[in-house]
């Protein structure tokens, strides 16, 4: 009787990001309520990063339109229309853009929960992520050239299904968060054994 308990329910690891064991909630409610509660944010430089990579590409295509505006009166084409065609095509793009970039920070979440690993992130379409520990294969901590300079790291966790990154979070908050992650896929591997 006291083994099938112990394989039941892992002993809770200490850290920031995870509710005590007693305390799961289920996937509906995580849903709807965890996603107000930060666990970490990523730091803003992912903002930063995705809104001039957003202005590169504008710049490119609203110089692309132009000049097809130019090339377009040999061709029996207005320049203004042209121009007008190119923009009503890039509004929805530039809009959806511009709203995720704008929410990025305040939209993603991710925790350690009892049984699974939780992560949110869109604000348009957003995405919700609950990978059983179980199936987690590893977890890496990397870090881009910026994020060596200003001390960040991604912690990538891989699955057979494919890896999912928790990004930009301070390097000894990636490391830890990997190494508990490590943990408890460690533990839920050997309780399903």
């Amino acid at each position: 009787m006291a083994t099938a308990q112990a394989r039941q329910s892992p002993p809770a690891a200490s850290h920031d990001y995870l509710r005590p064991a007693g305390n799961s909630l289920p996937p509906r409610k995580i849903m709807e309520e965890e996603c107000s509660i930060t666990y970490a944010n990523p730091h803003p430089i992912s903002q930063i990063t995705r809104f001039f990579s957003f202005l590169v590409i504008l710049t490119i295509y609203a110089a692309l339109v132009l000049l097809c505006a130019l090339a377009a009166p040999p061709f029996g084409y207005s320049p203004f229309h042209v121009i007008a065609a190119g923009t009503f095509l890039a509004l929805p793009w530039a809009a959806s853009e511009a709203i995720e970039i704008l929410f990025l920070i305040s939209t993603f979440r991710f925790s350690l929960q009892p049984e699974y690993f939780f992560l949110r992130r869109g604000a348009i379409d957003p995405k919700y992520h609950m990978i059983p520990y179980e199936n987690i294969q590893d977890a890496q901590v990397s870090q881009h050239i910026l994020g060596r300079l200003l001390g960040l790291a991604t912690v990538v966790v891989s699955t057979p299904a494919g890896s999912e990154a928790v990004p930009d979070l301070p390097l000894p908050v990636a490391q830890k968060f990997r190494e508990e992650l490590l943990e408890l896929s460690r533990l839920h591997k050997g309780m399903a054994e």
